[in-house]
């Protein structure tokens, strides 16, 4: 098998090709778990525009908060998304916005990768316990799981698709902006304020 870590041209069609995209410190990890001939690993939108990929080539998102535009999306034969949090919580930020609603129970997501973020039909949700967790301890263990979920379904997704599973998204897509929005604490209740600070730690609050 040929790992590459760079934008590499064009690709042959006679072999089965992976590209995952993936921020950096994901790389090695993620490309132990992939069956194919060929996969090339990329971590930014600029890189992905730069491959010249054939006809039979998957792509596989994990863990990116890159958006993949419908045109570069059409290059492939199948596109899936590893998405860190339950169907409850698509967009930015959700394990803040979960924290934020006091969830008991949490999860990770596999999906059909659609120009409309967080919008194609689900082929897998994993669910754990997430009482009493702080944001970053949230993030800490949805990671663990996506990190889980790819190494069961990535060889599997590589080489044909799966059926869905039935789960449906549900709840709002948020936006970085929907989180800024909730840091201006001025006039309301201590309580809620106390809420937002334990949900939206590590941001800037106006109270």
């Amino acid at each position: 098998m040929e790992i590459e870590t760079e934008p590499a041209g064009a690709l042959t069609s006679n072999v089965t090709v992976a590209v995952i995209l993936a921020p950096e410190r994901h790389h090695k990890i993620l490309s132990a778990q992939v069956g194919v001939d060929r996969m090339v690993l990329v971590s930014t939108l600029e890189q992905l525009r730069a491959l010249d990929v054939p006809n039979n080539c998957v792509l596989l998102a994990f863990g990116s908060g890159v958006i993949v535009p419908g045109d570069v999306l059409a290059r492939y034969a199948r596109a899936y998304n590893f998405h860190g949090s339950s169907p409850e919580y698509p967009g930015r930020d959700p394990h803040h916005w979960a924290v934020y609603d006091g969830v008991t129970m949490y999860g990770v997501t596999c999906h059909r990768m659609t120009a409309k973020v967080d919008e194609g039909s689900i082929v897998a949700v994993d669910l754990f316990e997430a009482n009493a967790l702080s944001p970053q301890e949230l993030r800490r263990e949805s990671e663990k799981w996506l990190l889980t979920m790819f190494a069961r379904l990535a060889q599997r997704l590589a080489n044909a698709d799966l059926a869905d599973c039935g789960a449906k998204w549900s709840g709002t897509k948020r936006s970085r902006a929907d989180l800024h929005a909730m840091l201006d604490c001025r006039g309301l209740p201590t309580l809620e304020v106390e809420r937002r600070r334990r949900a939206f730690e590590g941001f800037h609050f106006v109270v």
